[in-house]
């Protein structure tokens, strides 16, 4: 097949007026789900396991790496809303597979999990933790893996499931008592002997490197069974101890994260907040609560601990300035990683994504912003780095952009940290139409990589800005402000002032500037085209939310109503609200929303686009029947880009 594309002149942008079908190709391309979803490292090393798409679902495919051997599906899912999210090995022929489902319960979409085991020649395919007899009203969470090799035996996992009615965050509200238990099971014959029992309103445990429980997590609840806090309450077992304490670090710790119990140092490892930043934290189980910094930067949250092994050790943390950076906490790891990563070209970032049991094997990521990611075997005994899978095989050829990053200045003279797209060979931009693209969350942020939404519009000509406004994450407290909700005014008007900046350098042509965005970012698409008329010319918001009242009282059924209520805030509600403000809205709006979208009901777009259908602006509506928030389907995706760009030029009158 011969694929011909439209590029960007250096000096100058050229629109080729390309066929339908060059566009169609380049959003196949671009738009198409990654090829590998997840991957995972057999405990010998001898066999990978990945997650394909398969249509609206996924495939798991299993290769022998030391033969050679073509990749063979072995499970599938491809029920409407149904996901497998991933697969791991707990012995050299099995796998285990987390199963996500999104489904209406009543007028109410939930999401359900569980997790299935199934020979790695595809037989044998059976539920690890069917719903108990015992189980009060429903069970939504499939329980999880909380630790592989338990006592040295290759065959025995720890597993935690749910006893009553489902107790976790998001869940729906239902028996007042419930909790989780602990097994030690046997994947070869199913067999398990309980570990943990239940405890009320237990939410999860955590296991040290040698697979002993020796925390347990809990949440506060009222007595209706409505989390009263965000916050978990941690208690731990002392060394050779059975009975649970409850841990008190220090009160200037705030938003603490456990992840990780250091058995030979007898300590927790986890995130925390001190003085506004997070960092990563140990907390001695000596009945102490000594505090130690593991890992600080000065003005970035660290955010991210690094976990290799079959045991899942902590072996360093990462953060995000302009790009992400790895400490590793473990010398010779780091040497090793520093030299695989100039042995691949030294500008990218390197992932240590599996390990084989003893670690002579290491199953790498390498990726960057104009690579999407080639995955890699490393043998230390022969040090040999053996190319294996590209993530994506369609973006072969294809000359990517780099994402550059740069700063603006915000109407208050506040620097903004940013990224900016431009079209592949443009050096110089000068009057190029544009995009200013907010992120979701809002307590998330962007990061330097491939981004396939800002390298299709940057291929189609556009320059593409991705700000981390006041409200993203990773740039602690203070960044945030309240939140992106209830400090809405602070963190639009800096996506607003995204778009001024372009126009203000020139890079941006005044009459060609549009807002596209997808959760939180169609929100602040829609809410900057609001309070900002004069800036954007067309808004793309998909899977919005247009309406915080309706955001509110989609939680009211659920245990996390109180947290996300406090969190929206009740001041702002008819301001901050895009529905109540469409007749400020005067450039054209196209909406995106799938049907089975757990995380934002398709009704914040369909009360959008009533709202502007009343003030006479109808907007352009493309809904994805049986597809969630993130549009996991690849036809769904090319069709959204191709049906985006064609209203995007529409709208700016770009030929």
């Amino acid at each position: 097949m011969v694929r011909k594309f439209c590029f960007v002149a250096a000096a100058s942008v050229t629109f080729c007026g390309a066929a339908q079908a060059q566009v169609n190709d380049l959003a196949q391309r671009l738009g198409s789900r990654a090829d590998v979803l997840q991957i995972s490292l057999s405990p010998l090393g001898k066999q990978i396991a990945y997650i394909a798409p398969a249509g609206r679902g996924e495939r798991v495919m299993v290769v022998d790496v030391d033969k050679g051997g073509e990749p063979r599906p072995i499970l599938a899912v491809d029920q409407p809303g149904g996901h497998l999210t991933w697969c791991k090995w707990p012995t050299e022929t099995q796998l285990i597979c987390d199963l996500r489902l999104t489904a209406p319960f009543g007028d109410t979409l939930i999401g359900w999990s569980r997790l299935y085991i199934v020979n790695a020649d595809g037989s044998g395919s059976k539920m690890v933790d069917p719903d108990s007899a015992r189980t009060v009203g429903i069970s939504q969470y499939g329980g999880s893996i909380l630790a592989y090799d338990v006592k040295g035996e290759s065959n025995k996992i720890l597993v935690s499931h749910p006893v009553y009615a489902q107790q976790k965050t998001g869940s729906l509200i239902g028996h007042t008592h419930g909790g989780l238990e602990v097994d030690e099971l046997d994947v070869t014959n199913m067999r398990r002997r309980q570990i943990e029992q239940l405890r009320e309103n237990s939410d999860g445990y955590i296991t040290d490197e040698d697979g002993k429980v020796r925390m347990m997590v809990t949440i506060p609840q009222d007595t209706q069974g409505y989390l009263t806090t965000d916050q978990w309450t941690y208690l731990y077992r002392p060394k050779d101890s059975s009975t649970y304490q409850l841990l008190t670090p220090r009160t200037e710790i705030k938003d603490l994260s456990i992840q990780a119990v250091d058995s030979a140092n007898n300590r927790a490892i986890g995130i925390g907040r001190v003085d506004g930043i997070l960092k990563v934290l140990s907390i001695a189980l000596d009945g102490s609560g000594t505090v130690t910094t593991l890992l600080q930067r000065p003005g970035v949250d660290v955010d991210q601990l690094i976990r290799i092994g079959r045991s899942n050790r902590v072996v360093g943390a990462s953060y995000a300035t302009d790009r992400r950076t790895v400490q590793f906490f473990d010398p010779e790891l780091k040497a090793l990683v520093d030299a695989l990563q100039k042995a691949l070209g030294g500008n990218s970032l390197l992932e240590i994504v599996d390990a084989s049991r003893d670690e002579g094997r290491l199953l790498i990521l390498d990726r960057s912003d104009v690579n999407p990611g080639m995955t890699y075997l490393y043998d230390k005994a022969t040090k040999q780095l053996q190319e294996l899978l590209p993530l994506r095989n369609g973006t072969e050829g294809l000359k990517l952009s780099p994402m550059r990053a740069i700063a603006y200045k915000a109407a208050d003279g506040t620097s903004i940290p940013a990224y900016l797209t431009l079209p592949p060979g443009v050096t110089s931009p000068k009057g190029l139409p544009a995009i200013v693209m907010p992120h979701g969350g809002p307590e998330e942020r962007d990061e330097w990589g491939f981004d396939w939404l800002a390298q299709f519009y940057a291929q189609r000509g556009f320059a593409v800005m991705q700000p981390n406004f006041r409200g993203s994450a990773g740039y602690g407290e203070a960044w945030m402000h309240q939140n992106g909700f209830k400090s809405w005014q602070i963190a639009i008007g800096d996506v607003s002032d995204a778009g001024r900046w372009l126009v203000s350098q020139g890079i941006a042509d005044p009459k060609k500037l549009a807002v596209v965005g997808w959760s939180y970012g169609g929100y602040a698409a829609l809410q900057s085209a609001a309070i900002s008329p004069e800036v954007f010319k067309a808004v793309v918001a998909i899977a919005p939310v247009t309406d915080l009242d309706l955001l509110r009282n989609d939680a009211r059924n659920f245990t996390n109503f109180k947290v996300v209520s406090d969190f929206l805030g009740h001041g702002n509600v008819d301001e901050g609200s895009p529905t109540k403000q469409a007749k400020k809205i005067v450039a054209p709006v196209m909406l995106v929303h799938g049907t089975l979208d757990e995380q934002v009901d398709e009704k914040h777009s369909e009360l959008m686009r009533d709202a502007l259908k009343d003030a006479g602006r109808p907007p352009e509506f493309l809904k994805f029947d049986g597809l969630g928030h993130q549009l996991s389907d690849s036809a769904a995706r090319i069709t959204l880009l191709t049906q985006s760009d064609a209203f995007l030029r529409k709208s700016l009158g770009i030929q």
